[in-house]
């Protein structure tokens, strides 16, 4: 069965039932049952190759499964992927920039494409104002530093009008005070009514999810957010000592 719904009365934004990934005869997900409710951040981790990128293509309609059943909003998202892109914001963790373009020229393309409102093209602006690379706005991308040229790609998905975020390792390469901002940011989309996902492998990105998602074994689980943090930080802690004392 899948994880039962944490607010009664509320249907989950996200149903999977079943569903199998392979590649060839290898098996990535075996019989995956998930639910995520709406206006919720829900963080996924789990090992390198364990599969935490695919499972967010996965749900971004981006790459197909073999078996099972996914539904978005309850649309069926084998059947109808454009329904599910065109509500949901997909950010891989893979740089995408043109290096002949300008940090201006990537955020207003961005937006034009989108059609937005006057309204939210105002809310975009002032979102772009809050990191550090809209000081350098007319610079182009390849002068940017590997932090900065982060900051663009997230820009073009958060100011996105969705309902769905999905972000994968959003926080690397980022320092400590633009990692703050977008994890402030990702708590207003919330606030907003949206919902958010992410691959993480650093602890201070788990502080805000209301789930946690640990992929391992080809399945997915959730766990109590304090306890399933506590399990992750331990076996972070004895990996490491491990590792010290090898």
């Amino acid at each position: 069965m899948a994880e039962h719904a944490q607010k009664q009365g509320t249907r989950p934004l996200i149903a999977i039932n079943g569903l199998c990934k392979r590649y060839g005869k290898f098996e990535l997900f075996e019989q995956l049952n998930l639910d995520i409710m709406p206006q919720t951040i829900n963080a996924v981790v789990g090992t390198n190759g364990c599969g935490k990128s695919t499972f967010l293509k996965i749900l971004a309609a981006m790459t197909t499964f073999h078996d099972g059943h996914y539904y978005f909003d309850r649309v069926d998202a084998l059947k109808f992927p454009k329904a599910l892109q065109q509500k949901c914001a997909y950010c891989p963790d893979i740089d995408l920039l043109q290096n002949h373009l300008s940090v201006e020229e990537h955020l207003s393309l961005s937006l034009l494409l989108q059609k937005l409102s006057p309204n939210n093209i105002t809310q975009a602006i002032a979102l772009q104002k809050r990191f550090s690379v809209s000081g350098k706005m007319h610079y182009p991308v390849s002068r940017l530093s590997s932090g900065e040229r982060k900051q663009v790609m997230l820009l073009q998905y958060l100011t996105q009008a969705r309902s769905l975020y999905l972000f994968d390792e959003p926080t690397n390469h980022l320092d400590e005070k633009e990692q703050k901002i977008f994890l402030q940011v990702v708590k207003q989309l919330k606030e907003q009514g949206k919902t958010i996902i992410y691959v993480t492998h650093y602890d201070r990105d788990l502080a805000i999810a209301d789930n946690i998602f640990k992929i391992e074994h080809k399945q997915i689980s959730r766990q109590e957010q304090r306890s399933q943090l506590d399990t992750i930080l331990l076996q972070r802690k004895t990996d490491q000592s491990q590792r010290e004392s090898a």
